[in-house]
């Protein structure tokens, strides 16, 4: 793992954040000289708005990638760190180690950021859940903010051929008010702690429209179809707690994808939880289909642990909706009993069936634990992201791959290869993860008037392959 670290100073009531990629494991050392020599030591670091004058997160890492944080609030005499790698492995060490920092520290209230980077972030008032459109030459053209205690826009968006916008987002609930609508009492933990913070409030997921001035012209709550109808989403219904933290509690559906069908005006949303994907009437609000598990609402067998049961996909991501009125899904099968495999399927609405998909061979030389994607190509093909290992590759409808692609930048450094320290803190990833992935041909109207006749590296200075490796000729 790598030393990555952001920090934000707070004075005057404004903020400045500063990135550093290799303070993480001695933020907790620098520390001990005391207020006014950590101070000193951030302000040294990379400038936070260096490479845009209206940042808004361009340097600001998460939990996944950041080795270490702090907010140093002058304000309030504050200090929020975390970092350094005897603070995950010994919790006496840490006890004592803040004893001696708030000696040093005297007169501020210093404490352990459990949250880590996240729990920095919101101290400090740094939120990313906005939407951007960016032109060519970097400048917003549209934006859109959805974010506040009580509802938080996340994972996905689409744009409808009418300008507007499809948004994934969250609603806090109280377990009172799930209770009230059916779930059962206690079956949620008393003490969740995700990534150091105690969650209280289940988040259910809804999808609103909005239209180019920001208006909000249309909305679907999952809260309003809880029940054990076909058309209803179970309020009882969980992941294993085995699953992750919070899964099998407060994060009820876990929607991951919002699309929109115009030849239908149907909504397409995904959950991963449920593993299965809905399809949303525009005009009724009503779910008139649903696939991928059963069992979610009382039909077929339901897995073991040694047997899929009737349940289809596993955990996928990325449902799109294709010209030929079926759905494309990345089905990561995470957490499927007979093998973790992952693959790409195609499927008929109309008669249930998968008629297409792809799978290795070998399961773990194409596997993504968490997110991934696929993309139908004009020729027929499928260009595929393979979220967990950096790994992009173009495969024929006969399951042939003709192209191939590794990430080579592993936390943002050319490396020829990954070792086990190169994994992120979350969902197994490396970090050559790749989210997702899009092929544009030469046609595509943003390409238009624009020069792309001079290519670059990937990777400025960094050697070829078969510059380094020269093959043996025949006979030699």
């Amino acid at each position: 793992m790598g030393s990555r670290a952001n920090a934000v100073v707070v004075n005057g009531g404004n903020r400045h954040v500063y990135y550093s990629h290799g303070a993480a494991q001695t933020l907790d050392a620098l520390a001990f000289y005391g207020p006014e020599f950590l101070l000193e030591e951030v302000q040294g670091w990379r400038d936070g708005r260096e490479s845009n004058p209206d940042w808004d997160g361009e340097w600001w890492l998460d939990n996944a990638f950041a080795e270490g944080g702090c907010c140093i609030d002058l304000d309030n005499k504050y200090l929020l760190l975390y970092g350094g790698d005897d603070a995950e492995c010994d919790v006496l060490w840490l006890e004592t180690y803040l004893k001696l920092l708030r000696y040093a520290w005297r007169g501020w209230t210093v404490e352990w950021s459990w949250g880590e980077l996240g729990q920095i972030a919101r101290y400090a008032g740094i939120t990313g859940e906005k939407l951007e459109e960016i032109d060519w030459n970097g400048k917003v053209v549209w934006s859109y903010k959805l974010c506040g205690p009580k509802e938080v826009q996340h994972h996905c968006f689409s744009r409808m051929p009418n300008g507007n916008t499809l948004i994934l987002a969250w609603e806090a609930k109280t377990p009172e008010e799930f209770i009230a609508k059916g779930r059962k009492a206690g079956t949620w933990g008393d003490n969740v702690v995700v990534n150091g913070i105690r969650l209280t409030d289940f988040w259910i997921d809804f999808v609103r429209e909005v239209n180019p001035e920001g208006k909000t012209v249309w909305e679907w709550h999952v809260w309003d179809h809880l029940g054990t109808g076909k058309d209803q989403l179970d309020p009882n219904y969980r992941l294993p707690k085995t699953v992750g933290p919070g899964y099998s509690d407060f994060d009820f559906t876990h929607f991951n994808t919002v699309a929109y069908i115009a030849k239908t005006d149907q909504i397409l949303v995904n959950s991963r939880n449920f593993s299965e994907f809905f399809i949303i009437d525009h005009k009724t609000g009503k779910i008139v289909k649903r696939w991928g598990n059963p069992t979610t609402h009382g039909e077929g067998v339901k897995p073991s642990w040694y047997d899929d049961g009737s349940q289809i996909m596993f955990g996928e991501h990325d449902a799109e909706p294709l010209e030929n009125g079926h759905i494309q899904i990345f089905d990561n099968g995470s957490e499927r009993p007979q093998i973790n495999r992952s693959r790409v399927i195609e499927m008929d609405p109309e008669t249930d069936k998968i008629v297409w998909s792809y799978e290795s061979k070998y399961p773990t030389s194409f596997f993504s634990y968490r997110q991934g994607a696929a993309q139908l190509l004009p020729n027929g093909n499928r260009l595929v992201t393979s979220t967990q290992t950096g790994h992009l590759f173009e495969v024929t409808p006969n399951g042939e791959v003709v192209w191939e692609f590794i990430n080579p930048v592993v936390f943002g450094k050319a490396q020829p290869i990954m070792h086990d320290s190169d994994m992120t803190k979350a969902h197994y990833c490396m970090g050559n993860m790749i989210h997702r992935a899009y092929r544009y041909a030469p046609d595509y109207p943003g390409l238009k008037g624009k020069k792309l006749d001079k290519p670059v590296k990937f990777v400025p200075d960094w050697p070829h392959f078969l510059d380094v490796y020269k093959p043996l000729k025949s006979g030699k």
